[in-house]
């Protein structure tokens, strides 16, 4: 039910003992799989500085091909995870990477996996459409429309997949029938997969109206100082993490940071200074000969964690680092010679102007070296201001001269520069040797530099909105939430709502009148899910979450984005069937207006048809829609809750007047308003046709009689209350209660079942 007594004491907290680093080292493959598997495993790796990575997975014995894409950290940590867990005889790879020696991904596997062969293939072999063409041939038929759906905007996984069969096709001896091979998608473990098209519909990172992150969760959350932090932040949005000790471990440093509220200030004041140390690392990676000192500020990315200092200060490749840059004595003198040179050039334009009267400003330029350069303005024939003689070289541009003296071109100090010249080519080669050699550690300290900048941001967020820590149970429980985006927007006060879900309510009903808020509510639900499991703070009085595995949805506004040529229904059956494929226990659904683009009837048997297949899983289900007939029809199933948006309707004179009241109430909602036609009738439409329309309403109510057999109601209500007891003892199993509170709990279930059986 929606209203729970002792919400907060029944929804359990957890405390988690012995958490794992948020950064550690993958294991070895052997390390986690004693007994080899036949696979080949194809990898595809973006070039951009956010990475992306693309596989796919194929089991020789079975014959079965997995695809996978996420986003992945500088240190590849989710690709390790993936070869640790499968295990494949084969990695392929582009050539292109294979060839590169700066290809972090490639030297980790060498690393890591001298037991997998890596074979490289040419980059037109990685072709998505062809991984798009080969999952239609191959792929068994009544799969591959949903797993379309979802892979189609994956790049990356299609490329790997076109070079795997590419590979297969060409090197084995035998070849497929067609349509004889199961593929499926599958998330990064130890993350929330959230397909394209719900994170679309949740505006999790960009704007469906222009295609921005403003008024979107990213946009919202987004307290970043750095491009490292806002990257991260982006990643983790899209792939929340479902870990329970690292969800923890940010919610105690988010404290932390926040009981410091000058603390979180000076952290990030500091961080605001840092360049993006991603870019950098590219930068040194790919391209030579540039001079780029790497900034020691990169070891306040881990002030939130005193072990994480001590490592990073402690590992050698830091003092490396540190001794590098200083450089030898014989280049420290030359540098020396440079400044004290650099000084005498600007006390000597300053003696110019003080003799000629004139402001004049000292410029470099890469082609021209130092010159002077004074406004045109200063020099008149009325003030008598004119340029000396021994100003040579004078060109006019716009509104300035520039020019230059003999002196300055005869300074020391280009003698120290092309000292410095000589110098530079061998010593910034050796640095940049030295850094790739240990570049693991950088990024390390990257890695460590976004997830503070990214805790420091919730912090913010909790301290100007007023968020509250989420617990983590077996249950759903939120009381007074509110829909982040919204909240943030709107210029006055949201109505908040409350929400429990558990195994003895897991599918739950949504019926209201248009506009009522529904889609509004399916979206808050989803979004504070998203917020919980990336170690944010939520605007709620009290919330308590269970851990998920996917959020999947089917909402409204998916037609906007629908293919040139395909109906609005035929995208719809796609979307429910990729939904339908892959629901776990222990996701997270959500569902609006389904089938509202075909007629009623097989509309109302699909529907009924999609929630029964919901009904069966563990799945947390929230079921928006305007046929009433399924809060009817399946009353019989136990763990199905009804639940409604009530407006108030008052007619004046003949007029209609709604009040949206834009909560949610236990309980299914009346047809008998005709809600739709109140609509229809304050939006204007003509008196005649709403009069032939209740008209045709009351025909229509005439012919159809629900029937209801009196024993088999009594056996469901028993079944539902002996469920609803079993759920609540498992409630107050994981609760952390003291003997008291857990008897008074007791005695009041035991009250409430009494009552009920009266």
């Amino acid at each position: 039910m929606l209203n729970e007594p002792s919400l907060s004491l029944l929804a359990s907290t957890v405390n988690t003992i012995d958490r794992s680093e948020i950064l550690a080292r993958p294991m070895t493959a052997m390390s986690t799989i004693t007994k080899r598997s036949k696979c080949l495993m194809a990898i595809t790796e973006g070039r951009g500085i956010a990475i992306e990575i693309g596989i796919c997975l194929f089991d020789m014995n079975s014959c079965e091909c997995t695809l996978s894409q996420f986003a992945d950290t500088p240190t590849f940590t989710r690709t390790l995870q993936k070869i640790d867990i499968n295990d494949p005889q084969k990695i392929l790879m582009t050539s292109r990477e294979a060839s590169e020696s700066n290809s972090t991904l490639y030297q980790l596997i060498e690393q890591y996996y001298s037991h997998i062969t890596i074979t490289t293939l040419s980059r037109r072999c990685f072709n998505d459409g062809a991984g798009i063409d080969y999952i239609k041939k191959y792929g068994l038929q009544e799969d591959v429309p949903g797993l379309l759906v979802g892979v189609s905007p994956k790049f990356y996984c299609l490329a790997a997949t076109s070079g795997t069969f590419r590979f297969i096709l060409e090197n084995e001896d035998f070849v497929f029938a067609d349509h004889t091979i199961k593929f499926s998608y599958q998330g990064a473990e130890g993350t929330v997969m959230i397909d394209s098209i719900t994170a679309r519909n949740l505006e999790l990172v960009i704007n469906t109206t222009n295609t921005r992150t403003e008024n979107t969760l990213l946009g919202i959350l987004d307290k970043t100082c750095t491009q490292m932090g806002k990257r991260l932040l982006r990643m983790n949005i899209l792939q929340p993490p479902c870990c329970l000790d690292i969800i923890m471990d940010r919610l105690d440093a988010v404290d932390e940071l926040f009981e410091s509220e000058e603390g979180l200030f000076n952290i990030q004041s500091s961080l605001k200074s840092l360049v993006d140390l991603d870019h950098s690392i590219a930068f040194i990676v790919k391209v030579p000969k540039v001079d780029r000192k790497v900034s020691r500020k990169q070891t306040l990315a881990v002030q939130y964690s005193e072990s994480k200092i001590n490592q990073i200060l402690s590992d050698p490749a830091f003092n490396e680092f540190e001794n590098a840059i200083s450089w030898r004595q014989w280049f420290t003198r030359s540098r020396q010679a440079y400044k004290e040179a650099i000084e005498d050039i600007y006390e000597l334009v300053v003696e110019y102007s003080e003799s000629t009267k004139l402001n004049m400003k000292l410029q470099f330029s890469a082609s021209n070296g130092f010159f002077i350069q004074i406004s045109t303005s200063e020099l008149s024939d009325e003030d008598g201001k004119v340029l000396p003689e021994n100003f040579i070289n004078v060109v006019k541009k716009r509104k300035v001269l520039q020019f230059t003296t003999l002196e300055l071109k005869n300074s020391r100090m280009n003698e120290s520069l092309a000292e410095v010249y000589l110098m530079s080519d061998k010593t910034i080669s050796e640095l940049l040797q030295l850094f790739r050699e240990n570049i693991n550690f950088l990024y390390k300290a990257s890695e460590a530099i976004a997830i503070l900048d990214m805790l420091a941001s919730f912090a913010s967020n909790r301290l100007s909105y007023n968020y509250i820590r989420p617990d983590f149970s077996g249950t759903l429980a939120i009381k007074s939430g509110r829909h982040p985006i919204l909240d943030h927007i709107l210029t006055f006060p949201l109505v908040p709502n409350d929400t429990f879900a558990s195994l003895s309510s897991s599918f739950q009903i949504i019926t209201g009148p248009n506009m009522s808020g529904k889609s509004t509510y399916l979206r808050q639900v989803a979004l504070l899910n998203i917020m919980a499991h990336i170690g944010s703070f939520v605007p709620a009085e009290y919330a308590s979450f269970r851990l998920c595995d996917q959020i999947l949805s089917r909402l409204a506004n998916d037609n906007a984005f629908s293919d040139i040529g395909t109906s609005s229904f035929m995208t719809e059956m796609r979307e429910t069937a990729y939904l339908l494929q892959n629901v776990t226990d222990s996701s997270l659904v959500m569902m609006d207006e389904l089938c509202r683009s075909t007629s009623p009837t097989d509309a109302l048997g699909i529907a009924a048809a999609v929630c029964e297949e919901l009904i069966q899983t563990k799945a947390f289900c929230f079921f928006a829609t305007h046929f009433h007939e399924l809060t009817r029809t399946l009353v019989i199933y136990p763990n199905v809750v009804n639940l409604q948006f009530k407006v108030d309707v008052k007619m004046n004179n003949r007029d209609c007047l709604i009040d949206y009241q834009y909560r949610i109430e236990d309980g299914n909602l009346s047809t008998e308003n005709h809600y739709g036609l109140q609509t229809a009738q304050l939006l204007g439409l003509p008196k005649q046709v709403l009069s032939a329309a209740y008209e045709i309403v009351k025909d229509l109510k005439k012919d159809k009689q629900i029937f209801y057999n009196n024993e088999k109601t009594k056996e469901i209500t028993k079944e539902r209350r002996l469920l609803w007891f079993a759920d609540k003892m498992l409630q107050l199993d994981q609760a952390n209660l003291n003997n008291e509170q857990l008897f008074e709990q007791i005695v009041n279930l035991q009250d409430s079942m009494l009552k009920e059986s009266l």
